[in-house]
């Protein structure tokens, strides 16, 4: 299976294409760069990734995106991107949380299986999500190469709090389970360090944890093998703030969405 996997939701645009994923030597091209985010922007990285892997548009089976929480013209940008070329392609596409792909670079660096995403979402505020991992008997996968990736499951759903009020949703969860704290959320608000310091709300922090194309990829991965895939048309973003739009004295004071 070969897919175009894209990420748009950070300052950081990220393009990667997985070629042959069911075969003996499967490999990743992945392309990442500081730019603004546009069409215009996208689909030259696209264009250069596929180069890079050897392979054209024509041979890609599914497009992963990274549908949010996250900028909002980032996740507009890149939900329209892989829906047009999903249309075009007459292939389907598969969403990917910012959050899960957060816990899954958390996952991939620190060999953790519970992680609290905890990511900038601008205005005083923090999209946060907890996942736990339920892993896969790649044993039983016989000759099958690479292994499929684990699957997440929300302990709760992406949701948008105030940092002070977020604290105090994950001191609650605290009573159950206890993981890994990963995002830049955590570097943005230093509320985040103080009650960490006061007592203990993670196993570890780490906020350079952040999504990637290739991550988004990874875990559309098994959903693409399975058939868990939307037609172009269903494509559609996760916002999680219902806010789109700021005032004229939010835009005066420096406020971004």
């Amino acid at each position: 299976m070969n897919i175009l996997a894209l990420e748009t939701t950070t300052a950081r645009l990220s393009v990667a294409v997985g070629v042959g994923l069911t075969q003996a030597a499967p490999f990743w091209v992945s392309r990442e760069m500081n730019t603004s985010l546009s069409s215009g922007n996208i689909l030259p990285e696209v264009a250069a990734a596929l180069a890079e892997a050897k392979i054209t548009l024509s041979h890609i089976h599914a497009i992963a995106v990274d549908v949010g929480p996250g900028s909002f013209t980032g996740v507009r940008v890149g939900c329209s991107v892989a829906q047009g070329l999903a249309f075009g392609l007459n292939i389907p596409v598969v969403p990917v949380s910012s959050l899960a792909a957060i816990a899954e670079a958390a996952s991939q660096k620190h060999g953790v299986d519970r992680v609290v995403s905890v990511s900038d979402a601008r205005m005083n505020e923090v999209y946060i999500g907890a996942f736990l991992r339920i892993r896969r008997d790649n044993n039983a996968q016989e000759n099958r190469a690479p292994p499929l990736a684990d699957s997440w499951r929300e302990v709760f759903p992406p949701t948008v709090l105030p940092p002070h009020q977020a604290i105090e949703k994950i001191k609650t969860l605290k009573a159950s389970w206890m993981g890994m704290g990963a995002g830049d959320g955590l570097d943005v608000y230093p509320e985040w360090r103080l009650a960490h310091d006061e007592s203990p709300l993670f196993t570890e922090m780490d906020a350079t944890c952040v999504p990637t194309a290739r991550v988004v990829g990874e875990l559309a991965l098994p959903r693409g093998l399975s058939g868990d895939t939307l037609p172009a048309d269903r494509l559609l973003p996760l916002y999680v703030r219902n806010r789109v739009a700021l005032t004229i004295e939010e835009r005066r004071d420096g406020a971004r969405l």
